[in-house]
């Protein structure tokens, strides 16, 4: 992989899996140079995020990115691990088929089409928030799962606490919520806010030589090469504004001894009509802010 395409590897997996919103503000003021727009322009995308447990096997987090190449807005629908699908749980599409099950899957889910994927390993998330020092973060509750068949052990106590790379994973992979993934979703998104309230500074900058030494080589997705600079030119795009978080309706619930997640699939339909009128509404109105 070459130093460029890891860099805008680092800026996919900062932006889209850990949401640090700002980046472009870091780099630049203000919008993009021009020259920039006119030789990389950005294409519109939805892209498959897929955060793999320790074992590569199954899909822990599982997201789609509907990028807006020409405003740089971004919906993220996260989609939770337990949800009930032909094959089971959703989890295990990656495990009976790899990326192409889970895209399929998804696809089916949410009546879409998934035009790329980024995959990552949560030992990428250890390395960026190591990387970025660390987060201060108020744990909501105890916290404890052994599961050494995926050598994971979360073992947190409630309250405020510094977490680095190894504890900021057992936070977001903690599922014993009294709620089920809906919390545990709605906590993995309250850590990545305040992970940009935190470091949403010029000092990441220059940890970016570092962050892509650690993590360049364990992103995997098929986005062209040729493509990279145009998804380079959205990261510019964002401020801390320019990304929604969604989670699939539905809700948890048993079906004989084991938990699903129920889609609601008339308020998904709703949700996902939403989010693309909402992406036609803005690129029209960029346009015609061009057009002026």
């Amino acid at each position: 992989m070459t130093k460029a395409r890891k860099i805008v590897t680092i800026l996919l997996v900062v932006c889209l899996c850990l949401g640090i919103f700002s980046i472009g503000s870091w780099v630049v003021t203000g919008n993009p140079p021009q020259l920039l727009n006119a030789l990389f322009p950005a294409k519109s995308r939805t892209v498959l995020v897929l955060g793999m447990d320790n074992g590569g096997l199954r899909s822990d987090v599982m997201m789609v990115a509907f990028i807006n190449g020409r405003t740089g807005n971004v919906d993220i629908v996260s989609i939770p691990r337990d949800t009930k699908v032909r094959i089971g749980k959703l989890t295990s599409a990656h495990a009976i088929g790899g990326v192409e099950q889970t895209k399929e899957t998804i696809e089916e889910l949410l009546d879409i089409e998934i035009d790329n994927y980024v995959k990552f390993s949560f030992k990428t998330f250890n390395d960026v928030v190591d990387a970025l020092g660390g987060v201060d973060y108020y744990v909501p509750q105890d916290m404890y799962h052994n599961d050494p068949t995926q050598d994971l052990l979360i073992d947190l106590e409630e309250g405020m606490q510094h977490l680095d790379g190894d504890k900021a994973q057992q936070l977001v992979r903690f599922r014993g919520y009294p709620m089920g993934d809906e919390q545990r979703i709605k906590v993995q998104q309250d850590f990545i806010k305040e992970l940009v309230k935190q470091k949403a500074n010029l000092g990441l900058i220059f940890k970016l030589p570092g962050l892509i030494n650690k993590i360049g080589e364990t992103v995997e997705t098929d986005i062209p090469q040729n493509q990279w600079l145009g998804l380079g030119n959205v990261a510019l795009k964002m401020d801390k504004n320019s990304i929604s978080t969604y989670q699939m309706p539905g809700a948890a619930q048993y079906i004989g001894r084991v938990s699903y997640y129920l889609q609601d699939e008339r308020e998904t339909k709703e949700l996902i009509d939403e989010i693309l009128e909402r992406q036609k509404a803005r690129t029209k109105h960029k346009k015609e802010e061009v057009d002026e």
